[in-house]
């Protein structure tokens, strides 16, 4: 995680870096309205630089830049991971070479000599910080009261085009979407499959593909009925996303059967997956009606060769091997 000792971290930063990520917005390519919205803020305060600051775990990286080369600055080097310290504060800083906090910085004691600087948190729905609207000139100033109110409104702005993104991402998912559980299905599976099948061809690279089933969810239903085996399902679904490496695909693929493309991973990392996904998937499941249940899950996986064409078939041999398991399992159970 992050090293306390490098940059302050804000209250909640798990939950906080969490919240970002949930917008898969970082290093994403420039989009109209947040330039749009660089530039009003550049119009609006007369300064040369604004910057649409996102604080990610050890950088900062700017959807938007108006008047600065770099893409991103590392996180103890960057004016934004104070702004996110405070997040119902506006910062402002009339002069840096004043502040002990900026008074050594490169961009300070040289080019560009900033002086002012002033910072809106962009903050989400339940108040966390998820970076900043900057703006820096390098010339000594102050802001008004209307100034304060016009920066307040624009780091407003930042956060509904981050809304409105999210939902037209959302809806672009939805027809690979799993109704009941919000994770992917089984045609968006399929398509991340035959994506990485591409992708290992093309760069030599190898990945692997998990699919598993629960055990016990049969009598789940049989004794409490199909809204609790749905029940179960939505919170096994939680507990798999939980474990699920970022840039990793989770689907559904129907009824208690899941499936997981490692990006970059191989057969033994597929089974260290798996042996913690059993581990957090037996932990006891509390229901609506107070009664409490557990399940297992049994997996098999493929790793990718070159004589793989289709998804279905790196499907049909991790299938293979997950029913290899489970006849192992049984014939444990008969000897014992």
């Amino acid at each position: 995680m992050i090293n306390p000792t490098s940059f302050a971290v804000p209250v909640r930063e798990s939950d906080r870096l969490q919240a970002l990520w949930s917008y898969e917005i970082l290093d994403t390519e420039p989009e109209g309205e947040y330039d749009a919205l660089c530039r009003l803020a550049s119009h609006t305060f007369g300064v040369p630089t604004s910057l649409i600051s996102l604080v990610d775990e050890k950088r900062v990286w700017f959807k938007s830049r108006r008047g600065f080369a770099l893409p991103e600055v590392s996180r103890a080097d960057a004016f934004a991971a104070y702004a996110v310290l405070a997040p119902h504060e506006i910062m402002v800083v009339a002069n840096l070479r004043h502040d002990s906090r900026f008074s050594g910085h490169p961009m300070v004691v040289g080019s560009p000599r900033f002086r002012f600087y002033a910072a809106v948190p962009v903050l989400d729905a339940t108040g966390l910080a998820l970076g900043a609207l900057e703006i820096l000139d390098v010339n000594e100033r102050s802001l008004t009261s209307t100034q304060y109110d016009a920066l307040r409104d624009l780091g407003g702005f930042v956060m509904t085009a981050m809304m409105s993104r999210r939902q037209a991402l959302d809806l672009t998912r939805l027809p690979n979407t799993d109704y009941l559980t919000g994770i992917g299905n089984r045609a968006g599976f399929d398509k991340a499959v035959a994506i990485e099948i591409e992708n290992a061809r093309r760069s030599g690279t190898t990945f692997a593909v998990l699919c598993m089933d629960l055990d016990g969810f049969k009598a789940v239903n049989d004794r409490f009925g199909h809204p609790a085996g749905d029940e179960v399902l939505r919170e096994v679904s939680r507990r798999l996303k939980d474990l699920v490496r970022k840039g990793d695909t989770l689907g559904r693929l129907g009824g208690d059967e899941f499936g997981i493309v490692l990006r970059n991973g191989d057969e033994s990392s597929a089974q260290a997956l798996l042996e913690r996904i059993a581990e957090g998937v037996l932990e006891p499941i509390v229901l609506r009606c107070g009664a409490q249940v557990r399940v297992g899950i049994s997996g098999g996986c493929a790793e990718f060769d070159q004589t793989q064409d289709s998804a279905e078939l790196m499907l049909s041999l991790a299938d293979q091997a997950l029913y290899r398991e489970k006849r192992k399992a049984v014939a444990l159970r008969l000897v014992s």
